[in-house]
């Protein structure tokens, strides 16, 4: 049987980028070695790059371990420093449903099946 649409994850962008690239704010572009999807404005690009590098630098100053996972409702960041100097991220919007919370107010929950596929041992 088909998946209704929008009950799957989507992946929103994989990017691979290498901070020691940038030497300048001019030069900023050149950390950015792949982003995906290609047809992303530059801004963007490096605004998601920037977040990345943000919530790995901050962590790190409380722990020797970088960031690896951000958990949002909607939302995954996936953060993997497969070399020095390098890293890959990976942002996947996740499916949600609106249910009556309590008080009978709409609330957005995703679904557990979508964190269970995503990595049981992460969520």
């Amino acid at each position: 049987m088909a998946e209704p649409a929008g009950s799957l994850p989507m992946l929103k962008h994989f990017i691979v980028y290498n901070p020691t690239f940038d030497k300048s704010e001019a030069t900023e572009h050149e950390k950015l070695l792949f982003y995906w999807p290609q047809d992303v404005p530059q801004e963007k690009k490096m605004n998601a790059v920037g977040l990345g590098e943000a919530l790995v630098k901050y962590t790190t100053t409380f722990s020797d371990i970088p960031c690896e996972v951000l958990r949002t409702k909607k939302t995954r960041h996936i953060f993997y420093r497969p070399e020095p100097d390098c890293w890959m991220t990976i942002s996947v919007d996740l499916p949600y449903s609106e249910r009556p919370g309590k008080d009978g107010t709409m609330r957005r929950d995703t679904t557990k099946r979508t964190c269970r596929t995503l990595s049981s041992s992460r969520c």
